[in-house]
């Protein structure tokens, strides 16, 4: 994750983050997810970045179903030293999908 990543987080105002879990089981029925101007996506996406998501020190899991999940962003844990804990965490199996 770059600062340019983590300063869109911290200053891009977003609030929560909505992700329907089925994004990580199946593949974009029209080849994209949200715009016909993303990259054609021929796979759901990797199980590995919910993991990361679940391990970031800023997102806090709010709300669950079965197909979705909502995070609370909180930007005063937006930092590097925050990041940098996220990979020792994943590959000591810490983070769940």
């Amino acid at each position: 994750m770059t600062k340019e990543d983590l300063d869109r987080w911290k200053y891009g105002r977003i609030t929560y983050l909505v992700i329907d879990k089925r994004m990580f089981e199946e593949k974009p029925a029209m080849g994209y997810w949200y715009a016909t101007v993303e990259p054609k996506n021929s796979a759901p996406v990797s199980k590995q970045v919910l993991q990361r998501i679940n391990c970031l020190p800023w997102m806090e899991n709010v709300f669950s179903t079965e197909n979705y999940r909502v995070y609370k962003i909180d930007p005063d844990q937006i930092t590097l030293k925050n990041a940098l804990i996220v990979e020792p965490a994943l590959q000591a199996g810490m983070c769940r999908v």
